[in-house]
């Protein structure tokens, strides 16, 4: 392991000696633009967890020690590469955005597994909320991973803003995929006291192999706010959606009604929470099919009724510590199963704080805890209840050169999980070190 540590190490630093200094940024008529590269060393204790190609068969990643076997987790050092570009512009009752990235790594021993990202976002924003009584914002994203989401998934588009948390991701596999979010979200300000947010979205997710399936969700959603003192506002949110994925033969509706808490008034503290009913419709027939599907177990449940919560918080403890939170949930169908929708929990807090003007540290802690509605069987006739919970945590140090378009950091990431399926746990820790240079 040191060894290899070493090698990415070395690896790395010749390559920042190619590193130059930039400007702050280039004005471009009425926009602005931005453009950052970043370069990091890993070494991944786990290293095929990750499939770029989509050819999972071959994935061996699970520990087995326990029941007298040899782990099969296999551990390499990789380089990543990272270029990115923002070009945006903004007034006080319009703001647009495009963020374009791509990153390419390269690993030392599994050269099968060196692959490209690609990552592009647009958000359009046109009113201000505190100030108009109508908004319009429009946000849409299109990535093609084979890891990590850069960005986590928002169950509601409206929540405070906690992108610097690491939340394991909460509706995929780590096979290489293909993305694509699209929202549309119009804010009506009632009264001085009632406050409305009316939101369509799309989330299509489509893997690069046959062994998963591919799904897609389409969900509104209309959420009141009534002002209760200055700081506080009481929170009605309504959802409503549809899922299709090739694993299903019908097309499952549901429905989502919560109460809650909004705060977004004071500069220390956002907060949006709220919990209540949802109902999870399985068997719901497709409105367009000439032959509905017929037969169903009487065994089986038509819906699935469960607790349903989101929340999300962004605290200043003080000028120099910061608090961040987010949990959800939500009913999904199995990639891997056909006909086994599963109720998907994540939550993560995360504090950071700033050190002696030029560090900064954070660390997060997250969960997740995937809880399958049907058996599985895992041998012939042979059915197990399949609930698989996954632990992760991340330190992460940054260190602020005077010149502050540069920032050196040193990271430490680690995934476990447990899961009902025998012989199926498994680990990962990364361990990193970068630099990033912003224009």
């Amino acid at each position: 392991m040191m060894k290899k540590i070493a090698i990415a190490s070395a690896a790395l630093m010749l390559t920042l000696t190619a590193s130059f200094a930039f400007n702050e940024g280039i004005r471009l008529g009425p926009v602005r633009l931005n453009l950052w590269g970043e370069i990091t060393g890993t070494y991944d204790s786990n290293a095929k967890i990750v499939v770029p190609e989509g050819d999972i068969q071959e994935r061996q990643i699970f520990q087995d020690e326990d029941v007298g076997g040899l782990s099969d987790k296999e551990d390499d050092i990789f380089l990543e590469y990272t270029l990115g570009g923002r070009l945006f512009r903004e007034t006080d009752g319009f703001s647009a955005s495009l963020i374009g990235l791509v990153q390419a790594r390269r690993y030392d021993e599994f050269s099968e597994l060196d692959s490209e990202s690609y990552i592009e976002e647009l958000e359009l924003r046109m009113g201000e909320r505190t100030v108009d009584r109508f908004t319009l914002s429009l946000r849409q994203a299109y990535r093609e991973v084979f890891d990590y989401e850069s960005a986590a998934y928002p169950d509601d588009f409206t929540n405070p803003d906690t992108e610097d948390l690491f939340l394991s991701e909460d509706r995929t596999e780590r096979v290489s995929r293909e993305l694509l979010d699209l929202a549309g979200i119009l804010t009506w300000r009632i009264t001085d006291k009632l406050n409305s947010d009316f939101s369509v979205s799309y989330g299509s997710i489509e893997y690069d192999t046959d062994l998963l399936f591919d799904w897609y969700d389409i969900k509104g959603q209309a959420e009141f706010d009534y002002r209760l003192t200055d700081k506080t506002a009481a929170l009605l949110t309504g959802q409503y959606g549809i899922q299709n994925s090739d694993s299903l033969e019908n097309e499952p509706d549901y429905y989502v009604i919560r109460g809650g808490l909004l705060n977004r008034t004071t500069d220390k503290l956002s907060f949006k929470g709220g919990a209540g009913f949802g109902r999870y419709d399985r068997f719901r027939e497709r409105p367009d099919e000439e032959d509905p599907v017929e037969d169903i177990p009487e065994t089986e449940d038509d819906t699935i009724d469960y607790l349903s919560f989101d929340v999300a918080g962004d605290y200043d403890l003080s000028q120099r510590t910061k608090l961040q939170f987010i949990g959800r949930n939500a009913v999904q169908p199995a990639a891997q199963y056909e006909d086994n929708p599963k109720i998907v929990t994540v939550a993560s807090v995360g504090l950071a704080h700033r050190m002696l003007d030029r560090f900064r540290v954070a660390a997060t802690v997250s969960y997740r805890n995937d809880d399958y509605e049907d058996p599985v069987e895992i041998d012939n006739d042979v059915f197990i209840d399949q609930e698989d919970t996954i632990w992760g945590g991340q330190l992460r140090l940054d260190y602020l050169p005077p010149r502050g378009n540069i920032n050196v950091f040193a990271e430490a990431r680690y995934e476990n999980r447990e899961t009902t399926l025998p012989d199926e746990d498994y680990d990962q820790l990364r361990l990193t070190i970068g630099l990033r240079v912003d224009i």
